[in-house]
């Protein structure tokens, strides 16, 4: 019981290092208030710093990098084993803020342009009926192998206008899900221990 009490403090005070430490670097605040080891940061403005390629930075570092949409933002989950380096991931991303606003263009490298761009899609307002064939290809019956940019396959027409539209990154971000794809379907066919 002793250990799982200490576990658990040292998380919360990883979690109140955090909050403090990303309250002190200007052009980032804080969401939420939770009442756990969950700590989610985005640009204090609205059109300031670019979260997305502050996250970019950080993964170059060697940083584990959740982002968020709406808004845009970066969630670190908080725990025990984090309280050796909570400094260091401070640093890292002061050091992160102040590269991209020295270079704003960052701002449309890496996977910092992929999320930008997919929180400016209107993925509410895209035609249901497309992105429900495009799903029913990938996981319907069948071997699901759906070449998403092909103009012929189901959805294709919109996926392939916004790789026209957006290219790279458009098409990186539809690699890494078949390569997410591929891993399920993995998964999927292991056999059952009885």
């Amino acid at each position: 019981e002793e250990g799982f009490l200490r576990l658990a403090r040292d998380a919360w005070e990883v979690a109140e290092r955090l909050r403090a430490g990303i309250r002190a670097i200007p052009g980032l605040r804080l969401l939420g208030r939770p009442d756990a080891t969950i700590v989610t940061w985005a640009a204090a403005e609205r059109g300031g710093v670019d979260v997305y390629a502050i996250a970019d930075q950080l993964q170059a570092m060697g940083w584990s990098v959740d982002r968020q949409q709406r808004p845009p933002s970066v969630h670190c989950s908080a725990g025990a084993a984090n309280l050796p380096v909570v400094d260091d991931y401070l640093r890292d991303l002061r050091a992160a803020v102040e590269t991209v606003r020295a270079n704003p263009g960052l701002a449309k490298e890496g996977e910092a342009a992929v999320y930008g761009l997919m929180a400016k899609v209107p993925v509410a307002r895209l035609v249901k009926s497309e992105v429900l064939k495009v799903l029913e290809g990938m996981y319907g019956p069948g071997d699901g192998d759906v070449d998403l940019a092909a103009q012929d396959a189901p959805g294709g027409a919109r996926v392939a206008e916004l790789v026209n539209r957006f290219g790279p990154p458009v098409q990186d971000a539809l690699d890494r899900l078949r390569r997410a794809r591929a891993r399920f379907r993995l998964r999927l066919r292991l056999p059952r221990l009885r």
